[in-house]
């Protein structure tokens, strides 16, 4: 005497649904991960990836002090540093193929 299994098929909605959720699932997981890993990826990496230069092109120089708070004197000092790309090109246009990039920074009082 057997037994026999009386469970049924869910029914094909249901398999489709399952199925885009968890593709959507998929897709979420690799949104973040492709969010993570550029935001890990050293600035000069970025910068030299969409201007379409190689890493040595690109020049950034450090960050200069003296507008933070804790900066002496303490207290607010009313200046921050704003950050400027600078992209060297073979010629004038917007389309031409770069050949640095130089990151410089800008003291900009408030």
């Amino acid at each position: 005497m057997g037994t026999t299994s009386s469970r049924k098929q869910p029914p094909w909605y249901e398999q489709i649904g399952r199925t885009l959720g968890s593709l959507f699932v998929l897709g979420i997981v690799v949104v973040v991960i492709a969010v993570i890993i550029t935001w890990f990826t050293p600035e000069a990496d970025q910068l030299a990836r969409q201007h379409h230069v190689s890493k040595d092109k690109v020049i950034i120089q450090p960050q200069p002090h003296g507008c933070d708070f804790d900066d002496a004197p303490l207290g607010n000092k009313h200046c921050h540093y704003q950050k400027s790309v600078d992209v060297e090109r073979t010629c004038p246009g917007p389309n031409c193929e770069a050949t640095g990039v130089y990151v410089s920074w800008r003291k900009v009082e408030e």
